[in-house]
């Protein structure tokens, strides 16, 4: 089974009061776990989107997007956002494709406290020997796409990516033998 992390960055918590303006995903590859990051510097929002489509092992593979609070959150903006551009189109159809046919676990829903509230990414990091090695968080991306920070939104992203693959490693989550292993080209 082939794994695809992905997390999105976003100007509001709500598709249709505000654009996506990130996406970072990595998936293995026989060489290992190779990522990359589609934001809307040098792209539209739909060719953000589309990028991140084209990125997508083939519908025929078996896989699992694995995310945190992709579940309920990324996922739907993501869609959400392509509706507003799409008209129910081409990508719209896709991202459902998706969602239909690969296996989905989202770390946030299976690794909550024991009084049943969740984690932040960085608290579960943290639980499972992982560090996050980045020094802002998501309430500070709507100042750093104001000031045109987009290495640090990158960055932020990566991060996120790695972090959830590691933990999802750590929790022995996948089927992977080498455990240890790093996201490449983030």
């Amino acid at each position: 089974m082939k794994y695809i992390y992905f997390d999105i960055e976003t100007l509001a918590l709500q598709p249709n009061n505000g654009e996506m303006i990130c996406i970072a995903v990595a998936k293995e590859t026989p060489e290992g776990i190779h990522g990359t990051v589609f934001t809307t510097e040098d792209k539209s929002e739909k060719q953000v989107v589309d990028s991140f489509i084209d990125y997508m092992p083939d519908l025929s593979e078996d896989a699992c997007i694995v995310t945190y609070n992709g579940d309920t959150f990324d996922w739907g903006f993501l869609v959400g956002r392509a509706m507003t551009f799409d008209d129910y189109g081409e990508s719209v159809d896709k991202l459902f494709q998706y969602k239909e046919r690969f296996q989905s676990h989202d770390i946030f829903k299976t690794h909550g406290k024991q009084d049943g509230s969740y984690l932040k990414l960085e608290d579960l990091c943290r639980r499972n020997g992982v560090k996050h090695r980045v020094d802002c968080d998501g309430g500070m991306i709507q100042s750093l796409y104001r000031e045109g920070r987009w290495q640090k939104i990158r960055k932020y992203a990566q991060e996120d990516v790695r972090v959830t693959f590691r933990v999802f490693d750590e929790l022995g989550l996948n089927n992977h033998s080498d455990t240890g292993a790093e996201v490449q080209d983030l």
